[in-house]
C-alpha cells in the first residue's frame, strides 16, 4: 500500500502528541509527504524521538519497507506551517476538548485550499458538532485511528451530514492507503463504535473496582484471560490517559444522557489528583504497567 498516480501526496497532522505522532509515522510510512505541527517545540522534540525509535524497532524486525531515514526524511516538523499550506489533508489530533479543537478548525479551516479535507480524530465528540465551526463543512469528516495507529489497523471514519460524498470516497481511498482497515460508522453519535463499546465496558470496570469486587490487576485479569483483551480496561484506561478517558465519557454522556457514562468518582478523583496514568507514572496502577504490575 502506499500513494499511487492521482491519489492524496500530502498531508498535515496538527497535534504532535502520542498519537498524532503516530499518525504522523504512519503515513510517512506509506509514501505521503507530512508536516507535523505543533504549539510546543518541546512536544516536537518528544514526537522526533518517539517516531525515529517505533522506526527503528519496526525495521529490526524487518517489518520496514524503507530505511527508517527515508521514511523519516518525509516528516518535517512545524511550529507554525507556512502562509499558503494546503496538504490534501489535515489530521487533527489535538487533546479531547472541544474548545481546542475549534481553535485548530479556525485557524486552518478557512484558508486552505478548496481540496483540502479536514478530519478529526477525536474519540468522542459527534462530527457535525466540530464540522459546524470548521469553515468547511462538506469536507469535514472524522477519522478515529485505533491505538496505537502504528500497530493497531483500524480506522473509525464518521461522516456527519454535512460531510459530502465525494469527501467520503476519498477519506476511504486515502485511509485504506495506508493499509488500515476502515469502518464507516453510519450515524454521527458521540463515542461511535469503539469508544461506545469500551467507555462502558471502562467504566463497570472502574464502578467494581469502587465496590470493593476485585483489585485493578484481577479485573483486568479477568478480561485478558476471560476473554481474550490484550490489556484489560483499566489498564488500556492508564495508556490512554484518565484525563482523556473521563473528556471522552463526558462527551457521550452528553450527548445521551446514559448514565453509564457519567465518569465514575474514582475516574474524577484520579484525574484531580494528576494521577493520569502511565503520562504520569501513575494512574489505576503505578510506575510498571503490563498484566497486572505496578
Amino acid at each position: 500500500m502506499g500513494v499511487e498516480a492521482g491519489t492524496a501526496r500530502t498531508v498535515g497532522v496538527v497535534g504532535a502528541g502520542f498519537i498524532g505522532g503516530a499518525v504522523a509515522q504512519v503515513c510517512a510510512q506509506a509514501g505521503f509527504t507530512v508536516t507535523l505541527v505543533d504549539i510546543k517545540d518541546g512536544v516536537l522534540t518528544r514526537a522526533r524521538e518517539r517516531i525515529l525509535r517505533s522506526l527503528e524497532k519496526l525495521s529490526g524486525k524487518a517489518e520496514l519497507a524503507e530505511a527508517p531515514a527515508v521514511i523519516f526524511g518525509r516528516i518535517s516538523l512545524s511550529l507554525d506551517p507556512p502562509d499558503g499550506w494546503s496538504p490534501d489533508f489535515i489530521i487533527e489530533c489535538v487533546p479531547e476538548d472541544f474548545a481546542t479543537k475549534e481553535s485548530v478548525f479556525a485557524k486552518y479551516g478557512h484558508f486552505c485550499a478548496a481540496r483540502t479535507i479536514i478530519g478529526s480524530n477525536t474519540s468522542a465528540i459527534p462530527i457535525g458538532k466540530m464540522a459546524g465551526v470548521s469553515g468547511r463543512p462538506d469536507r469535514f469528516i472524522g477519522m478515529h485511528f485505533a491505538s496505537p495507529p502504528t500497530t493497531q489497523r483500524l480506522v473509525e471514519m464518521i461522516p456527519c451530514l454535512s460531510t459530502s460524498a465525494e469527501t467520503i470516497a476519498r477519506t476511504g481511498n486515502f485511509l485504506r492507503s495506508l493499509g488500515l482497515e476502515v469502518v464507516e460508522v453510519k450515524k454521527d453519535t458521540a463515542g461511535f463504535i469503539m469508544s461506545r463499546i469500551y467507555l462502558s465496558a471502562a467504566g463497570t470496570a472502574m464502578r467494581l473496582l469502587e465496590l470493593g469486587a476485585a483489585t485493578a490487576s484481577e479485573i483486568d485479569q479477568a478480561m485478558r484471560v476471560g476473554f481474550g483483551w490484550v490489556k484489560g480496561p483499566l489498564e488500556a484506561a492508564d495508556f490512554a490517559g484518565l484525563d482523556v478517558i473521563r473528556g471522552a465519557m463526558l462527551s457521550i454522556w452528553e450527548d445521551t444522557k446514559d448514565p453509564g457514562y457519567w465518569p465514575p468518582d474514582v475516574l474524577t478523583r484520579l484525574v484531580n489528583a494528576g494521577r493520569l496514568g502511565r503520562k504520569t507514572g501513575w494512574g489505576f496502577y503505578k510506575g510498571e504497567w503490563g498484566h497486572g504490575k505496578g
